[in-house]
């Protein structure tokens, strides 16, 4: 029997369980990684620009509602796309993928990631391990995982919300992109002649 909602688990022999569904396997993946994202947001370099707030309360509330999209209603019968097992199975694999590039990614980065639009003190301009190729992986590697969970959860609200995010991200990644060429007016641009922004040959 399906389960009801992603991130819904048992009390006892949750371990043995994610191993058996791929839906309990999707969570256990998105909350070790939850995990593994928050403690490494504490370890980063203080921020001597930050986007205004207003700019990030509209891009958090449009991100939430996106997030929600892919979660709450993943499991509702009515609006299920296919009954695959197997590409429940295969959207676990994507989603698994997309979150090693994420945190390959990440620690890439090291101090100088924010979850804002912003500066760090002594900034730095990264174009080593993924970053030689795309210039926001991280937002790649998002969205490849959020593809994964909704193969797997094989209903339409989930697709619905990897567009918001996917839309959002984009907002975003410009308003980097513009900061970044301002802080580094000469080894930006030719960093961004180089590389593509999100996902490589197509953009």
């Amino acid at each position: 029997m399906r389960s009801g909602a992603l991130f819904v688990a048992g009390r006892s022999g949750y371990a043995g369980a994610a191993m058996a569904h791929p839906v309990h396997l999707e969570s256990l993946i998105w909350i070790v990684f939850a995990g593994v994202w928050f403690v490494a947001a504490l370890f980063v370099k203080r921020a001597r620009y930050r986007e205004p707030r207003l700019y990030r309360v509209i891009y958090g509330v449009a991100l939430t509602v996106g997030f929600l999209l892919v979660f709450l209603p993943s499991f509702r019968r009515d609006t299920r796309i296919y009954d695959s097992r197997a590409m429940e199975w295969v959207g676990v694999v994507v989603t698994a993928a997309g979150f090693l590039l994420a945190l390959y990614a990440r620690f890439t980065l090291g101090r100088n990631w924010s979850g804002a639009v912003t500066l760090k003190e002594g900034h730095r301009l990264i174009t080593v391990g993924p970053y030689r190729f795309v210039r926001h992986p991280i937002y790649t590697a998002l969205l490849v995982s959020l593809f994964g969970t909704a193969l797997t959860a094989s209903t339409l609200f989930p697709f619905l919300g990897m567009g918001l995010i996917a839309a959002c991200l984009l907002v975003k990644l410009r308003q980097e992109e513009r900061l970044m060429a301002g802080a580094f007016p000469e080894e930006y641009p030719a960093y961004r002649s180089r590389t593509w922004a999100l996902l490589p040959f197509l953009y």
